[in-house]
């Protein structure tokens, strides 16, 4: 009897652990993924970006990055906690930015 109970808390212990471990692997930090060379300064006619390592504002709109993933074609894809995700693309002091995946692109240049 008591073999079986200390297997049994042995496996619900067992179990927890690697659903919190798996849990936090597929949860990125948005720190360590937003790339250095997307990071700054850029203006598009009145509009301006600004890109921090955990938020990123244009114009008078203000979003936390949740996290960051790799898309197709070199693109960003940015999740936000409260608000739509939008795609990023970095080029030679400017960035490309869609609001969805198949729209045309919006340049914003480097200050």
């Amino acid at each position: 009897m008591k073999r079986y109970f200390k297997l049994s808390i042995f496996s619900f212990a067992l179990i927890l652990g690697l659903l919190i471990g798996f849990s936090n692997i597929q949860t990125a930090s948005a720190r360590a993924t937003i790339p250095y060379s997307l990071r700054g300064h850029y203006y598009r006619g009145g509009t301006n970006l600004r890109i921090t390592a955990r938020h990123i504002k244009m114009g008078h709109y203000s979003g936390h990055v949740s996290y960051v993933t790799r898309a197709t074609h070199g693109y960003w894809h940015v999740h936000f906690t409260n608000q739509q995700p939008l795609w990023f693309k970095h080029g030679y002091r400017l960035v490309k930015v869609r609001y969805m995946p198949n729209d045309s692109p919006q340049y914003f240049y480097r200050y």
